[in-house]
C-alpha cells in the first residue's frame, strides 16, 4: 500500500482541511479601505513651529458603515482641546475645511496632554458621529453625509486636525492619504539543502529540526516594520515547532499601512529503530531505518527524510501499483514541472481523475478518461502537496503528488 491515501484519510483531510479554513480564515477578512495621516505644525494653516508630530490611520468600511481612527501624536506645546477630521477642502491637499466629523470633539479622544494614542471606531449611521451642519449641508442624512466624507477623503480633501490651548485653530495637521498595497509573502522554506520537503521540520533529525521564514516585503515606503505570531521582530525568523504551525506576519510601512502573510510548518516525525534512536528515509521507494551518523551520505545520493509509507509526506520519483482498479504509474514524482500518470486498467470502464490541493480544494477534474492511457497535470500547479483521486467502476485509489520549486 505505499504511496496511496485510503479513501477513510482523504475524508478526515478534506474535513480538517475545511475546518481550519472556516476557523482560521475567517479571521483575515479585508476590514475597509485605509488611509494614513502625518501630522505637523507646518502643515497647519497658518504654519506654525510647533515641535508636536504625530501620524494616524483611518479605515473607512462603506459596507458595515463605520469608521476607525487610531492616531498617536507626541511633543504638542500645549494641552490637546479637541481633534476632528475636517471637510471637503476646494482643493486636494491644501486649504482649510469645517469640521465633518463628532463635535467638539472625537469621542474619548486624549485632552490636556501633549503627547496620547487613540484608537475608536464610530458607526457613520449614528447623527452623533457628525458635526450637525456637515450632515444638513451634505444630504440632510446620515447616509448622505457618510458618501460625502468618504468621497472627500478618497479625493485628498479631508485632513486630520489637533487643537490646543496655544493653538486653537490647530497644532497639528495632515491629509489623509490613500494606503498602497502592501505585498508581504514568506517563500518556501527547507531546513537542509537536499532531502527535504518544503516548510516542514524533522525534530529527530538536529540538523533539519528548524527552517528560515524569510519575509519579502514590496508597496508603501520603507523601513518596514515586522511582528510575527512567536514575538520576533525582524525581517525573517528561525522556527522549530514540535507541531505543525502556522505562523503570521504583519507587516506595516513607515506610514503605518499594513500588509501580512501566513506560512505553514509542517512537522514530520521520522525516528525509527526499536528505540527510536535510528532515523527513516526513503530510498528508492524502499524505506531504510538508519543510524544519524549515515543519514547526511544518504541524503547526498537522492534519499528523502522520512518513511516512503502513505503516513510519510514523502514521495520518490517513480510509484507503481497494482490493483483491481488499475495499474498506474507516476512518473517524476516530486516534480518542479509536471507529473504524468498512466493508467492502465480494465476496458469498457471509463476513469475520473480529481485533483485536490492540501487546503482540499478541488484543482482540476478529469471525466470520461479511456483506460490505458497517460495523463500530464501539473504544469500549472504551484509548488506543495496534491492527492489525485482515480474512481474507475466502483473502485477507488488515491495517490500523492509533490510539486516542488
Amino acid at each position: 500500500m505505499k504511496h496511496f491515501y485510503s479513501d477513510l484519510l482523504l475524508r478526515a483531510i478534506k474535513k480538517t482541511l475545511l475546518l481550519f479554513i472556516v476557523s482560521f480564515g475567517a479571521s483575515y477578512v479585508s476590514n475597509g479601505q485605509l488611509y494614513w495621516v502625518s501630522l505637523s505644525g507646518p502643515a497647519e494653516v497658518p504654519a506654525n513651529n510647533s515641535p508636536g508630530t504625530g501620524t494616524g490611520l483611518i479605515t473607512i468600511d462603506a459596507v458595515a458603515n463605520t469608521m476607525r481612527v487610531q492616531s498617536t501624536f507626541s511633543g504638542l506645546v500645549a494641552g490637546v482641546t479637541a481633534s476632528h477630521i475636517h471637510a471637503a477642502t476646494a482643493v486636494a491637499g491644501t486649504g482649510t475645511a469645517g469640521v465633518a466629523t463628532t463635535t467638539p470633539t472625537f469621542t474619548g479622544f486624549p485632552s490636556g496632554v501633549t503627547f496620547g494614542t487613540y484608537d475608536h471606531s464610530f458607526n457613520m449611521l449614528l447623527s452623533t458621529s457628525y458635526n450637525p451642519s456637515y450632515v444638513t449641508n451634505n444630504g440632510g442624512t446620515t447616509a448622505s453625509a457618510f458618501a460625502a466624507l468618504r468621497a472627500a477623503i478618497g479625493a485628498g480633501k479631508a485632513y486630520l486636525n489637533i487643537h490646543s490651548t496655544t493653538f486653537p485653530s490647530g497644532e497639528i495637521r495632515g491629509f489623509l492619504n490613500l494606503c498602497p498595497t502592501i505585498n508581504v509573502s514568506i517563500p518556501d522554506a527547507f531546513a537542509l539543502g537536499g532531502g527535504v520537503l518544503a516548510n516542514t521540520v524533522f525534530p529527530a533529525y538536529a540538523p533539519a529540526s528548524s527552517l528560515m521564514l524569510q519575509s519579502n516585503v514590496s508597496g508603501g515606503m520603507g523601513p518596514y516594520s515586522y511582528t510575527w505570531s512567536n514575538g520576533a521582530t525582524t525581517s525573517s525568523v528561525t522556527v522549530s515547532p514540535t507541531t505543525t504551525t502556522t505562523y503570521s506576519l504583519a507587516v506595516k510601512d513607515q506610514n503605518g499601512c499594513p500588509g501580512s502573510a501566513t506560512k505553514t510548518v509542517n512537522v514530520l516525525n521520522i525516528s525509527g529503530g526499536k528505540n527510536g534512536d535510528k532515523i527513516d528515509v526513503c530510498h528508492n521507494g524502499n524505506t531504510l531505518t538508519i543510524g544519524r551518523p549515515a543519514v547526511a551520505d544518504h541524503l547526498s545520493h537522492g534519499d528523502m527524510l522520512g518513511s516512503c509509507e502513505p503516513n510519510s509526506i514523502t514521495a520518490r520519483s517513480r510509484d507503481v501499483r497494482e490493483t483491481d482498479l488499475a495499474a498506474i504509474t507516476v512518473l517524476g514524482n516530486p516534480s518542479p514541472n509536471y507529473f504524468d500518470i498512466q493508467i492502465r486498467g480494465k476496458a469498457g470502464n471509463n476513469i475520473r481523475l480529481t485533483v485536490y490541493d492540501n487546503m482540499g480544494r478541488v484543482i482540476e477534474t478529469k471525466s470520461s478518461l479511456p483506460s490505458n492511457q497517460s495523463v500530464r497535470l501539473g504544469n500549472s500547479y504551484h509548488s506543495g502537496i496534491y492527492l489525485v483521486e482515480i474512481i474507475q467502476g466502483g473502485q477507488k485509489q488515491i495517490l500523492k503528488l509533490v510539486k516542488s520549486n
